[in-house]
């Protein structure tokens, strides 16, 4: 299946206890969580729903054996666990392209930003910069479209344009 799935029985985002989600690392349609191994202490891991965003901090990971389904607990078995507390579970096979174990990654409840304050600084940082990237090759677009458009009055003027752009 292509996406990310929540695990009946545990707690929804930002509730108290497990949020537990998985995803694959690879395979046919998407790779939600190909990079899980390379969330480092301190980053952001945020959940959208209809309501606003749900922002955790990545602790830690551990792998487990396909059925170390502990990681699902509303305490995950993860040390310095506190009962509570709001957790964030996320699940994938590992090593990539097998199902010998499941990588596990770890965060705890920081915030909640309702919808109406508009996206937490993070995504809006990120989605800045993927418009600006955005919008910076579509201006190149437009710029080589007009230099064709342009061009096309004058013949000559048309291969100097085209002769620009390549």
């Amino acid at each position: 299946t292509i996406g990310i799935g929540h695990y009946p029985g545990t707690a929804m985002p930002g509730g108290v206890g497990n949020t537990a989600y998985a995803a694959h690392r690879t395979g046919y349609g998407g790779w939600p969580f190909y990079r899980i191994a390379e969330l480092q202490p301190g980053d952001q891991i945020i959940i959208g729903t209809q309501d606003g965003w749900y922002t955790y901090v990545y602790r830690n990971f551990e792998y487990v054996t396909p059925a170390g389904t502990g990681v699902l607990d509303d305490v995950p078995q993860s040390t310095n666990a506190e009962s509570g507390a709001r957790y964030l579970t996320l699940t994938s096979c590992s090593p990539v392209h097998t199902t010998q174990e499941r990588i596990i990654a770890y965060a705890m409840y920081e915030s909640f930003t309702p919808r109406a304050n508009g996206a937490p600084a993070a995504i809006a940082s990120l989605v800045g910069m993927l418009l600006a990237n955005l919008f910076q090759r579509l201006h190149a677009i437009i710029i080589g479209l007009d230099a064709v458009v342009i061009g096309r009055n004058e013949g000559e003027r048309l291969v100097r344009c085209l002769d620009s752009l390549t």
